[in-house]
């Protein structure tokens, strides 16, 4: 709609041209004497519509004008300030995480900060890779665990009632964001059956929040004074912002533990060096201890099958106990107890389509076997050649 900033990009990025603003232009032609716009964001539940406010913020949209905080927003061109942290089903200390600080990312995590867009056009809290895996994980710890998993960025999840509010800190105040609009019940009979949650990762050192951020809330947007005011709208049963502390935990980012033992995958430094040394035992036990002995005992026919199976026997210790217990074990990371617990949400219900582990088993399952297929008549063939 137009309703970004007339100011440069924050960190000089190249917008490229944009149109006229939408406030602006209104402004210009005398059609609203403040350049300001609120947002009333109703629940689907509360049986009243979601309507935008242009110019003077409407008191009577407000369950108390006087609860109205203000955020101080950067000299941005888009609505944005630093997150100061995140609070996972109430406000005190033990539930509060703030950002690991990133040399890398200097400009976009600053004083374990991080910078942050809102956005009135997504339906989502896109969350930055970065803290996303740590921060659904910090969700699931508050609910006591839970059957989850995390396909191709989504989380899917059974349907609990227990999800607890989250909160995200701006300008020292917390703002609210209630389950029921972070939760989304995607089970094709709409029976709660299986669920996800609109927190989705952005690809991007910075989180970009949408409308879950703003339901329940009138928020006046000013862009003279730099602010955005929130205040519980008129039939909301939120209450007004409040001050808190600065969070002492931190979100670990992703990128200071990702490479040594990834538990979603072969491809880190150990678990690789270690599948190639099982898959070398089994071949140097298969040539020099089985193979004469099967093909001098059996036919080609049950000499294959005895050798498929032999090789498939080590693909299964290399995909569900090597992978995913021994490699991030020996590269330090984390503990067996962890190892448990992750790989058990990794494998929890509800699962669309087969696992990665699961995948990566039948492939190479079947790659071993075109192998064993072809050496055996390769190996055969010389065999009788010598003869």
């Amino acid at each position: 709609m137009g309703l970004a900033r007339d100011l440069e990009h924050v960190f000089d990025v190249d917008l490229g041209e944009y149109g006229p603003l939408f406030v602006n232009a209104m402004y210009n032609q005398n059609l609203i004497d403040q350049r300001r716009f609120s947002f009333y964001v109703a629940r689907h539940e509360q049986d009243r519509l979601s309507f935008i406010d242009f110019g003077q913020p409407q008191p009577q949209n407000m369950k108390n004008p006087d609860e109205i905080e203000y955020i101080k927003v950067l000299d941005d061109f888009f609505w944005s300030s630093y997150n100061q942290g995140v609070a996972i089903g109430t406000t005190d200390v033990e539930n509060t995480f703030s950002y690991q600080s990133l040399p890398e990312y200097e400009n976009y995590v600053v004083d374990n900060s991080l910078y942050t867009i809102f956005d009135s056009g997504s339906s989502a809290i896109n969350f930055s890779t970065l803290y996303f895996e740590d921060f659904i994980k910090k969700i699931y710890e508050y609910l006591g665990g839970g059957n989850y998993k995390i396909s191709n960025g989504v989380v899917q999840t059974q349907c609990y009632n227990g999800f607890p509010s989250l909160f995200f800190m701006f300008s020292g105040k917390w703002i609210e964001v209630n389950p029921k609009d972070y939760v989304l019940d995607i089970s094709k009979k709409q029976d709660r059956s299986l669920c996800m949650l609109l927190i989705l990762p952005s690809n991007t050192p910075m989180h970009v929040i949408g409308m879950p951020l703003m339901v329940d809330y009138y928020t006046v947007h000013d862009m003279d004074s730099g602010t955005i005011g929130f205040a519980p709208h008129s039939i909301s049963s939120k209450q007004k912002l409040y001050s808190g502390g600065r969070p002492e935990q931190v979100l670990v980012s992703a990128q200071a533990t990702q490479g040594f033992g990834d538990l979603k995958s072969i491809y880190n430094v150990w678990t690789q060096l270690i599948c190639a040394l099982i898959i070398a035992v089994a071949i140097i036990i298969y040539r020099y201890a089985l193979y004469d002995v099967l093909f001098d005992r059996f036919n080609y026919w049950v000499s294959g099958i005895i050798s498929f199976i032999f090789f498939f026997a080590f693909i299964a210790i290399n995909s569900f106990i090597i992978v995913p217990f021994v490699g991030p074990i020996v590269s330090g990371q984390v503990n067996k107890e962890e190892i448990k617990e992750e790989n058990a949400n990794l494998y929890r219900t509800p699962q669309v389509g087969a696992s990665e582990s699961t995948q990566n088993f039948l492939l190479m399952t079947a790659a071993i076997g075109g192998v064993v297929y072809l050496g055996s008549k390769i190996l055969k063939s010389k065999k009788q050649k010598t003869k």
